[in-house]
């Protein structure tokens, strides 16, 4: 069970490591995002409205005084989700303070399974209305250049999700400039993404049915057939995955490169953020420097995962060099194909559904859905692998 959505408001790093240590075996939190310094008010609001924060976690012990200024918004109510004192020991005293300050519950070590578990639960009660509607999971998809594969390795693990767990699936292609879902499913004109951004705020469960398109069981929201005349404001790509949240299970949303502004603004309403890039080396040295880029706008490891596409057989740069070099570990890679994925366009092929490119997509799709290793090694259920099939890549 996935755990409650939280930013970690951690001046005190050893703290803060300490806290991150036991969530990887409690679960109790997730970290949506993580501060290593004291927001003013209004950024930690609208980080709460962005990411869909059920919680905030404020360290007291680094400086009582800023912790206390943002434990106090909780008397209010007016950061839009409970607060958390977060203490290096268990001191009467401190707990007292903290509490007359705002905060809801108050955390320190040990940090022992049963009371966070209880804390979590207390929190719940309180009432978050953000973490109720949040029922789907949004996996973004970009690339570090056009060409890397996103929108194929989107399509896919939207299939391969559908065929993992029979729940409800968009495709949303949200490049609104370039967006090739349609063409990759083989679709005709539709209504699209342009379309549902403009009833962002109105969309409802038999709205989306309307505007989507059925293949293969999943639904496929395609990109516009022209880029818009006027910009997309931010609030209208919020608005629009926060509907698709209470509409599906799973959200998967192909964007444009890592440093369009499109993409900067969908990666706080994303769960997880995948940053694809290919081997060679113009392309690590824009992933490096997207890394870098992401990485400094706030987006924790845990949120960003970076997957290399095209990787050559027996190729001399492994995981552990590619980490050496991007300073970012690998979350996955997939091989070519039988060739490159332009190569296998143009010859207007696609990959096997036993072939090894076909497997690590399924893979990948299977770690997505939770699906344990013993299942894995017993096979991916029927159709997962073939989500290739029938696809132009």
């Amino acid at each position: 069970m996935a755990g409650l959505r939280a930013i970690l408001i951690a001046p005190n790093r050893s703290l803060a490591a300490e806290f991150r240590q036991c969530l990887k075996e409690t679960r109790a939190f997730d970290i949506v995002s993580e501060l290593e310094q004291y927001p003013d008010a209004h950024a930690l609001s609208r980080g709460v409205r962005r990411l869909g924060a059920a919680a905030v976690i404020v360290d007291i012990s680094a400086d009582r005084e800023a912790a206390g200024r943002l434990l106090r918004l909780g008397l209010g109510q007016s950061v839009g989700a409970p607060l958390v004192a977060l203490d290096k020991s268990h001191d009467p005293e401190a707990i007292l303070w903290a509490l007359r300050q705002g905060a809801s519950e108050f955390l320190h070590p040990p940090f022992e399974t049963a009371a966070l578990q209880e804390a979590v639960q207390a929190l719940v009660r309180l009432g978050a209305p953000q973490s109720i509607e949040r029922r789907g999971r949004v996996l973004a998809f970009s690339s570090v250049k056009p060409g890397a594969g996103a929108t194929t390795l989107a399509c896919h693990t939207a299939l391969a999700l559908k065929g993992l767990t029979g729940e409800d699936v968009l495709l949303a292609d949200l490049d609104l400039a370039a967006g090739s879902v349609a063409y990759y499913l083989g679709l005709r004109s539709a209504p699209h993404a342009g379309d549902a951004l403009r009833e962002a705020d109105t969309l409802d469960t038999a709205r989306w049915t309307a505007l989507t398109t059925p293949c293969r069981g999943i639904a496929v929201l395609p990109g516009p057939p022209a880029p818009p005349e006027t910009p997309v404001q931010p609030g209208r790509l919020e608005g629009l995955l926060a509907s698709a949240r209470r509409a599906y299970d799973w959200v998967i949303v192909d964007l444009p490169v890592a440093f369009h502004r499109h993409s900067l603004h969908v990666l706080w309403a994303a769960d997880t953020f995948f940053l694809v890039t290919t081997p060679d080396l113009a392309s690590l040295y824009l992933a490096r420097k997207a890394v870098r880029l992401l990485a400094g706008l706030g987006l924790t490891e845990e949120r960003m995962r970076l997957l290399v596409n095209r990787q050559p057989g027996g190729g001399e740069i492994g995981p552990s060099e590619l980490k050496t070099i991007l300073n970012f570990p690998v979350h996955a890679s997939f091989p070519e194909g039988g060739g490159s994925f332009g190569q296998l366009l143009a010859a207007g092929s696609v990959p096997e559904p036993t072939s090894d490119l076909a497997q690590a997509l399924g893979e990948f799709a299977a770690e997505l859905a939770g699906v344990s290793g013993q299942a894995r090694r017993r096979g991916l259920p029927r159709g997962v692998g073939l989500a290739f099939s029938g696809i132009r890549v």
